[in-house]
């Protein structure tokens, strides 16, 4: 009887060692279409582990062996893997091709350009490259009608921006 305790107590062991067996996987991330490796990507194991790869797309986690990753990144497409008797995975990623619509930043909120009864101005980035200036505000200065920003005669103090007229300061 002693032998058969001893028997199920070595089984039990042994199938609760196999089970609980984990394993460290490697490999890159990298963009599928330009072959670029991706930094910052996260990679999720369904154990719970979790990893980012770093600069060179290069990532390590230690799984259990029947776990499966989940690799996310914005702007890119989710992925699931199974883990298998391989350690090494090269993953490409697809991009997630939904755009934005484009939003106009108003003084009370956001709203759809579409949505906007009023006049818009606006600055592209490049204009605003092409003059070296201190702040944000010396940055669109001249570059919008009817936007007056009147500096302050008082060190360290903001500016005084005023929209189509001197009320709306």
């Amino acid at each position: 009887m002693r032998k058969f305790f001893t028997l199920v107590f070595l089984i039990t062991v042994c199938f609760s060692y196999a089970l609980a067996q984990t394993k460290t996987i490697t490999g890159t991330v990298k963009d599928g279409s330009t072959m670029e490796s991706l930094p910052g990507v996260t990679i999720t194991s369904s154990s719970g582990q979790s990893t980012q790869t770093n600069a060179d797309g290069y990532f390590s986690i230690e799984v259990s062996s029947n776990a499966n990753i989940t690799i996310t990144f914005i702007g890119y497409k989710p992925q699931t893997i199974p883990v298998s008797s391989q350690s090494t995975y090269n993953i490409f990623l697809e991009r997630d091709s939904q755009e934005l619509e484009e939003v106009v930043v108003v003084g009370y909120g956001t709203q759809k350009k579409a949505d906007v009864t009023g006049s818009i101005g606006s600055v592209k980035g490049e204009e605003i490259a092409k003059q070296p200036s201190m702040s944000a505000m010396q940055s669109v200065q001249g570059k919008v009608a009817g936007l007056n920003i009147v500096a302050s005669e008082n060190p360290g103090s903001a500016p005084t921006v005023m929209i189509r007229g001197l009320g709306t300061a």
